[in-house]
Order: C-alpha cells, then sequence, then structure tokens
C-alpha cells in the first residue's frame, strides 16, 4: 500500500458518514455523549427487565417508552440537517450539548405528551381533565394538543 491509498481514522469516519446515511448523528461532546450513554443502557436495562419480568400497565409503559424514544432520537437525528448542525461546535447559550434550544424544545413536548397519559389516568384537578375512563371517546382540549404533538413530528422526521 503506499502513502497515498493508507487511509487514516479520520478520513475513514468521513467516508462512513457520506455513504452510511444512518451514521449521520450529531456529535454531542464530552457532557452530552456520555450521559445519553448510559441513559441508552438504563433504557436498554428497562426493555430487558419488562421483557423477564413482565410490563407495567401499558399507558405508563408506552408513555416511557415514548419518552425514551423522543429524549435519544431528537438529541441524535437534527431537526435541520446539514453538516454544520451535526459537527461539534464550541460551547454556547443556544446550544447545550450541541443540541439547539428548537431541538429541547421538541424533545421537551415530546416527553410530556408521551408522559400525560400516565399522569392524567385518574385525572388531572389542577387543569381540570376528568379520569380517563370519564373521558374515552370525548377528548378533552388537552388530550387533542398533546396527540397532535406526538403526530405532527412524523413528517418532518427525514430518515435517509
Amino acid at each position: 500500500m503506499t502513502v497515498e491509498t493508507q487511509l487514516d481514522a479520520k478520513r475513514l469516519q468521513e467516508l462512513e458518514k457520506k455513504y452510511d446515511t444512518s451514521l449521520n448523528l450529531r456529535d454531542h461532546g464530552p457532557v452530552l455523549g456520555p450521559i445519553l450513554y448510559w441513559g441508552s443502557i438504563a433504557f436498554a436495562a428497562y426493555h430487558l427487565w419488562t421483557a423477564g419480568f413482565g410490563t407495567p400497565v401499558d399507558h405508563v409503559h408506552m408513555g416511557l417508552h415514548l419518552a425514551g424514544l423522543f429524549v435519544l432520537v431528537v438529541t441524535g437525528f437534527p431537526l435541520v440537517r446539514t453538516a454544520a448542525s451535526q459537527a461539534y461546535g464550541p460551547r454556547s447559550a443556544l446550544k447545550p450539548g450541541n443540541v439547539p434550544l428548537y431541538d429541547w424544545a421538541l424533545i421537551t413536548l415530546g416527553v410530556a405528551a408521551s408522559l400525560f397519559l400516565w399522569v392524567s389516568w385518574r385525572g388531572f384537578p389542577l387543569i381540570d381533565v376528568p379520569a380517563q375512563t370519564l373521558r374515552q371517546g370525548n377528548p378533552t382540549g388537552i388530550d387533542v394538543f398533546f396527540g397532535t404533538i406526538l403526530i405532527i413530528p412524523g413528517p418532518f422526521c427525514r430518515w435517509r
């Protein structure tokens, strides 16, 4: 092999990102990266535990599952996918953990919508939401709001 044909690790990563679109993840940096790594380990451990010992009540399990997916997917795949949005940049108050604030807002809304059914299952008197058994087929305004939040991001997710 000549010197020109040898590839270093950085060049190999660039080639992989160019031709393997599943590797088009955002770089998280030294703080958020380990948090997401250990969070994904805990997420997998939760699913292994529930597979072996039974799932909790379905509205709890689905809420936890969707909340974890919102965090992992939106932090990994930028809403606006450019080379600059995926590269790790200097620390900024507008991009904590190299994730822009609009992505953090989407994560917060998604987690809130995912966990809303669990929180409001027996009713939520603070915002006048009756128990779930009393509103089957007759959603409240907040049910429609959170349901819309769970549906709308779908078309914006550009899986390549």
